[in-house]
């Protein structure tokens, strides 16, 4: 074999080499794939770059060489790749389960504070309730009181803002 062949020899193994890196072994991205990835890649371009930079008469040593550094440094940056997808994952997944949490507590304060509105209002039903039966007109009537009809005033309710029912009466 010529060395121009063993050239493309290396250079064909080498991208098979990468490209069998490439493929991804199951449904999700494991750690390793991106090491693989990495040291495939970085073995054919090493191996390319050994081979066209090789000056003397030793390009298949060369690219042999650049090929394995190639792979050194490509499997190194794919693994510092995969431990940082790792760890951002793991810190996306705490960060969900705390934000369902804040969610789930949130729910149960709304739930909650509905109760008890609801309570305060069947309370200020049952008040209201209260003041009509018990509303009569006084026994001895004030003077300013004396002038207007003998019929009891009709109640007025009034809501505050702050949601308090209050009954009054125009006497």
């Amino acid at each position: 074999m010529t060395t121009r062949g063993t050239t493309w020899a290396t250079v064909g193994a080498l991208a098979a080499l990468a490209l069998a890196g490439c493929a991804p072994t199951h449904e999700q991205h494991s750690p390793s794939v991106g090491t693989a990835a990495g040291a495939a890649t970085g073995a054919v371009v090493g191996g390319v770059l050994g081979n066209v930079l090789s000056a003397d008469g030793r390009r298949a040593e060369n690219t042999a060489i650049g090929a394995a550094a190639g792979a050194a440094l490509g499997g190194g940056i794919g693994y510092a790749m995969d431990y940082q997808q790792q760890s951002q994952d793991a810190d996306l997944a705490a960060e969900r389960a705390r934000s369902q949490a804040e969610i789930d507590q949130l729910r149960r304060d709304v739930d909650e504070l509905q109760r008890q509105r609801e309570l305060e209002r069947q309370r200020d039903r049952e008040r209201l309730a209260a003041a009509r039966a018990s509303h009569s007109r006084p026994a001895s009537p004030t003077p300013e009181l004396a002038s207007r009809t003998s019929e009891p005033a009709p109640l007025r309710v009034v809501i505050t803002p702050n949601d308090e029912t209050r009954v009054a009466s125009d006497w």
